[in-house]
């Protein structure tokens, strides 16, 4: 099994950092809505900016690395035009992907993998090893799916296999809860002061990191996972909880 011709539809921030893993082993084939994403990419042979979505339909794979809340209307417009594609899907929510691929790929006889990435451009700045990425074999056959498996692991990822529930039931509890608490910093204010100490610094960068990601994104992460919502209700009361012990006199 080998693959030459890839595309990535979506050249956001998480696109560009696909773009970096895959493009020394793929032809690349790169498609976004707005051209403005490519203005200050160095365009690598090998490398084609793709016109239409022709371009695209012509590779053997296409990762979708568009935002959680457009991805259903990707998938519904480009689904009519699918052939023999692989899909792969890197979306930070899983459960929504999965209910999408089953509505509408239902009667077609096109193959997909769920993943979620656990990393983006900051943590990878110096390389991918070490980072880890999960995987769900949606439908796929066994070869085309150990094929990417084994690919990820050979450019140093951890393969972490698991289903879309139990991953959303994980994330919620730790991605989605800490991007909430992070936003709820930088609204209070913050900032950097002459008395940090290194724990508060630590913190401060994670803040700053985390709140660095687009504010879709962040909301997303709720409005498509219910297991966020339900975490969000349970730190809504442990707040108001800590708050009501924290004011007695």
């Amino acid at each position: 099994m080998q693959y030459t011709k890839v595309a990535i539809v979506g050249f956001g921030r998480f696109g560009k950092t696909l773009y970096r893993l895959l493009r020394e082993d793929f032809s690349i084939v790169l498609f976004n809505r707005s051209p403005k994403a490519f203005e200050k990419l160095d365009i690598l042979d090998g490398v084609t900016i793709a016109q239409s979505l022709q371009e695209v339909l012509r590779c053997e794979v296409i990762f979708y690395a568009v935002s959680i809340g457009s991805f259903e209307t990707t998938i519904r417009e480009h689904a009519p035009y699918f052939t023999n594609q692989l899909i792969i899907d890197v979306l930070s929510v899983k459960q929504w992907p999965k209910k999408v691929f089953t509505k509408y790929l239902k009667n077609t006889r096109i193959e997909a993998i769920l993943t979620h990435p656990m990393f983006g451009p900051v943590s990878t700045r110096h390389g991918f090893e070490g980072q880890r990425i999960v995987m769900e074999n949606f439908r796929v056959s066994r070869e085309k799916y150990e094929f990417w498996k084994s690919y990820f692991g050979r450019k140093g990822l951890e393969v972490i296999e698991m289903p879309a529930k139990e991953h959303d039931e994980l994330v919620a509890k730790t991605q989605a809860t800490t991007h909430f608490m992070a936003r709820i910093l930088n609204e209070f204010g913050y900032g950097s002061t002459p008395i940090d100490t290194d724990s508060v610094a630590k913190q401060r960068e994670v803040v700053e990191q985390l709140t660095g990601n687009s504010e879709v994104l962040f909301y997303d992460m709720f409005r498509f996972n219910p297991e966020a919502q339900k975490a969000l209700i349970k730190l809504e009361k442990i707040f108001k909880k800590l708050a009501r012990e924290c004011s007695r006199s």
